[in-house]
């Protein structure tokens, strides 16, 4: 069994916490609500996620690879439907897991919507996107605004309601509209190890369909080890925690992402926002942006790197700006009071970037010990960057780096660990990447 199947199979057993042994189920794309869930007679996804089959807290949905359809949000008026329901119901210390087969592809085409119902429910693995490329004549349209009626579902992923809920390495990509939504009625949700890219519509007045749109008031909302990036630039965002005088913007744990190229970062709302943290990201020729309309309580921005993108936070009664890195951009504080502190920020100008090291930064999944992330700032387009990889290559293990935007195309980079490090070839200033070992499955 591969070292993934095996995490999977005791993190199982460590569930059931002997409350009961947990139970294992397969769905496929051919399968049937009236079969028996297991690998040889598997039933069907719709009836599975919605919660009508004998799925018990502690249980595991296997998800077989293949092609699947939400046949319900295509036929739908409405653009807006959800996509497939999921309405499942683990408990906090049992949750149900719902991940796609070790080494196999699963491809939900139409959406996924979390809906009530729904609670301590894993989606592990899977990938939301459409079959087939979309025509550029449906993408790009003539209606303006946000809620035009298009000729496809959106697709991605819509978190609507419940608690406890995580979303662990989902490959949300090219659907038509934004990426994930993951509202205030999901309370202590975590989005974890995803790669969203390449989502959204273009209309007259701007692009539409953000990576990450999310609102949240109690519990703590956790974005973490994310990959992100916007089909267009100019009117999308990676990060948008943002809404009007009703929507709350607080709580929210971001840290270790990497947000490049396309797509803006915003923390704020028309109300005031409280305990907002963001830690450890990596961002290139994006700026991070803390405050809206309201004033705000207290924020922490600590340890991110920027590349092409400055800092700017209003109307924070409190925030401590700490330890980032700022290559060719500002921090902006507006006002700047007693209880604003900035501290050890490095702020490079051009001529201190001809002479600073390339910067390689390694992020584990927590989740799946065959998976990295990678971002790269090769200031001066060195030829090749070091990376430093002994916290999750051992000598003798292969590699492979994909693109997270091709991710099931050839390898931009492999080979085999020699020791701590290996020497990467760059030509670009920048470079993104997802990691696997040589038993990793996406």
């Amino acid at each position: 069994m591969k070292r993934s199947a095996w995490a999977v199979a005791l993190l199982a057993a460590a569930l059931a916490g002997g409350a009961g042994v947990a139970a294992e189920y397969h769905v496929a794309a051919t399968g049937k609500p009236t079969a028996a869930g297991t690998a040889q007679d598997p039933w069907d996804l719709d009836s599975t996620l919605a919660g009508q089959r004998a799925v018990k807290p502690g249980d595991t949905v296997w998800v077989r690879g293949g092609k699947y359809r939400c046949e319900g949000a295509f036929k739908s008026e409405s653009a807006f439907i959800h996509g497939y329901p999921v309405k499942l119901a683990g408990t906090k210390d049992r949750p149900i897991i719902v991940r796609v087969s070790p080494g196999e592809r699963a491809v939900l085409d139409g959406g996924v919507g979390v809906v009530t119902g729904a609670a301590y429910v894993w989606l592990w693995g899977l990938e939301i996107a459409p079959h087939e490329e979309i025509p550029v004549a449906i993408r790009e349209i003539q209606d303006r605004g946000s809620h035009p009626k298009l000729d496809r579902p959106h697709g991605g992923l819509n978190v609507l309601a419940g608690p406890g809920l995580k979303f662990i390495n989902l490959y949300v990509h090219d659907n038509l509209g934004g990426g994930v939504g993951l509202w205030t009625t999901a309370t202590d949700a975590e989005l974890y190890g995803c790669v969203i890219v390449n989502n959204g519509w273009k209309a007259p007045d701007r692009p539409h369909g953000h990576c990450l749109y999310t609102q949240n008031n109690e519990g703590v909302k956790t974005v973490s080890n994310n990959i992100m990036a916007t089909r267009y630039p100019n009117g999308q965002y990676t990060m948008h925690a943002y809404g009007s005088k009703a929507a709350d913007t607080s709580n929210f744990l971001v840290e270790e992402n990497i947000f490049y190229a396309r797509g803006a970062f915003l923390i704020g709302s028309g109300r005031a926002g409280r305990n907002n943290v963001a830690r450890g990201n990596l961002l290139y020729k994006i700026g991070m942006a803390f405050g809206y309309g309201a004033e705000n309580e207290d924020c922490v921005i600590r340890d991110n790197v920027l590349f092409g993108g400055g800092i700017s936070v209003r109307k924070y009664k409190k925030a401590q700006i700490e330890g980032n890195l700022l290559a060719g951009g500002r921090i902006g504080v507006d006002p700047v009071g007693p209880d604003v502190v900035q501290k050890d920020n490095r702020l490079l100008d051009a001529s201190a970037l001809a002479k600073e090291p390339p910067k390689a930064v390694l992020l584990p999944n927590k989740y799946d010990p065959t998976r990295a992330h990678l971002a790269v700032f090769n200031w001066s387009k060195a030829p090749e960057v070091e990376v430093a990889v002994s916290a999750f290559l051992k000598p003798g293990e292969r590699f492979r780096l994909l693109d997270p935007e091709h991710l099931y195309e050839k390898p931009v980079f492999e080979g085999t660990c020699a020791g701590p490090a290996f020497k990467l070839p760059m030509t670009a200033e920048f470079g993104v990447y997802v990691v696997l070992k040589e038993d990793g499955a996406r």
